[in-house]
């Protein structure tokens, strides 16, 4: 018998049954298993890039219009001194994190950032917490960034922090840790409850969706899934009955959401926040390689990779979120979870085919995650292009850039818009809205001065941000 376990005989006839310890012994890199605290240690500061982007940046790029961005600070301004009950305000959620972000920082898009950044370190710690005893250490440490990247980037918007923390929340329902212990079920399904409660309040499509895979949780997440199912239920119950006591109607309000969900995610007309094209294919190669290698033997952990990102990337879709994030989850479920087929072909001696398939599966699904950082990190350059070739007073007064519009100021170079008649039937920009607010809001300074009592008229009471 030869070192894979197979005839000499066979192992000359078929060179690829020989075995490769070279490149196992790089393959086993990416699937190396630490301790939990080190794990979860080392996620967390691969995440803190993106937040440190947000916090840094001077000011927040976004194609909507200044006032769209205004709206949702006067909203958490007038529930925070009771104008606005808390049942009656869209995401209750999105909000506080507005709020605590409003205590630090004063222009408007600057307070977004603070926002972008406090929604970016709670996912990636929750993931850090999941993951650090369900992945190995590389893979726990790219979703970690990937997922800091994906909430922070300066064009995704509440929707995506949310559906950050749908799928950080999955994989504890969805895997099994590497120990399991009833402590360590308990503690994990009371922090997902608590996630599935904080989705309610953001996003009532998103906490179905959770709900769908807390039902698989005793199913698939080992031996102890009812306790962490149990525990999840019972912890979401009792914030949603603490809410309710606090505020009646908290729960009808969040009910009749999912439809207008629905409506508004259908309606919507804005910018993708991410690319997934270049993800999917990818995933579902990892998904499929998975499938093969495993066989019927780890047939229940392709089927659930390939679940989680069915109704993932519907349930992002149904709720107006990038779905992008889904794909380097399902692959991580799919090639490194603990009912992974490809530890076998790892950490045994086998031959050099089940290396190769093995090692390119497990690159495979870091590049997903490193892809969708990348993408992240170009929007932060992008931003830092934006602002600064935006006016210093857009930036000093509402810290939100918008990109040039260099088509525009060709044409106008052009002389296409001579007459009056030709630039009315042209819609203001984003950023011509900006200077209109700047200058609404400089002049209403200036007859308050001088004695005048002064009100401006705008939708969603965003005089409060304005002056």
């Amino acid at each position: 018998m030869g070192q894979a376990g197979y005839r000499d005989e066979d192992a000359n006839a078929c060179q690829w049954r020989a075995p490769a310890p070279a490149a196992r012994a790089a393959t086993m890199t990416l699937y190396l298993w630490r301790e939990a605290p080190l794990v979860a240690t080392v996620a967390v500061a691969a995440a803190l890039p993106a937040v440190v982007a947000a916090l840094s940046a001077p000011a927040l790029l976004s194609y909507a219009p200044a006032a769209d961005l205004l709206a949702p600070i006067a909203e958490a301004r007038a529930m925070a001194s009771g104008a606005a009950p808390a049942p009656s305000v869209s995401a209750p959620l999105d909000l506080v994190l507005l709020l605590g972000a409003d205590f630090f920082f004063e222009a408007p898009g600057r307070i977004h950032l603070g926002a972008k950044a406090l929604a970016a370190l709670i996912a990636a710690g929750l993931v850090a917490c999941f993951a650090s005893v369900r992945f190995s250490l590389a893979q726990a440490a790219f979703l970690a960034a990937a997922t800091a990247a994906f909430v922070a980037a300066p064009l995704a918007g509440p929707h995506e922090a949310a559906f950050a923390l749908a799928t950080a929340s999955a994989i504890s329902f969805l895997s099994a840790p590497a120990q399991e212990t009833r402590l360590r079920a308990g503690l994990e399904g009371a922090l997902a409850g608590l996630v599935l409660f904080a989705l309610w309040m953001s996003s009532a499509i998103l906490a179905l969706a959770g709900v769908a895979a807390l039902s698989a949780c005793p199913f698939l997440s080992g031996r102890r899934g009812f306790t962490r199912y149990a525990a999840a239920v019972t912890a979401a119950g009792l914030c949603v009955a603490l809410a309710e006591a606090a505020a009646p109607g908290m729960a009808a309000a969040r009910a009749a959401t999912v439809t207008e969900a629905l409506s508004a995610a259908r309606a919507a007309a804005s910018v993708s926040a991410f690319d997934f094209a270049p993800l999917a294919p990818g995933a579902l190669m990892v998904l499929l390689v998975a499938a093969i290698f495993g066989g019927r033997e780890h047939i229940r952990n392709a089927y659930a990779a390939g679940a989680f990102l069915v109704i993932g990337w519907a349930a992002a879709l149904a709720a107006g979120a990038a779905p992008a994030l889904v794909f380097p989850f399902a692959a991580a479920l799919a090639v490194f979870s603990t009912a992974s087929p490809f530890y076998d072909g790892v950490f045994r001696a086998h031959d050099r085919a089940s290396i190769a398939v093995s090692g390119a599966a497990g690159l495979l699904a870091l590049g997903l995650a490193a892809g969708l950082f990348g993408q992240s990190t170009e929007q932060f350059l992008r931003q830092a292009r934006a602002g600064a070739a935006a006016p210093d007073a857009t930036v000093e007064a509402f810290a939100i850039v918008q990109p040039p519009e260099r088509a525009i100021k060709r044409w106008v170079a052009e002389g296409r818009f001579q007459t009056e008649e030709a630039r009315a039937l042209f819609p203001l920009t984003p950023a011509d809205q900006s200077a209109m607010l700047i200058a609404a809001g400089a002049k209403a300074r200036a007859l308050a001065d001088q004695g005048y009592e002064v009100a401006i008229l705008a939708e969603g009471d965003i005089a409060c941000v304005i002056a």
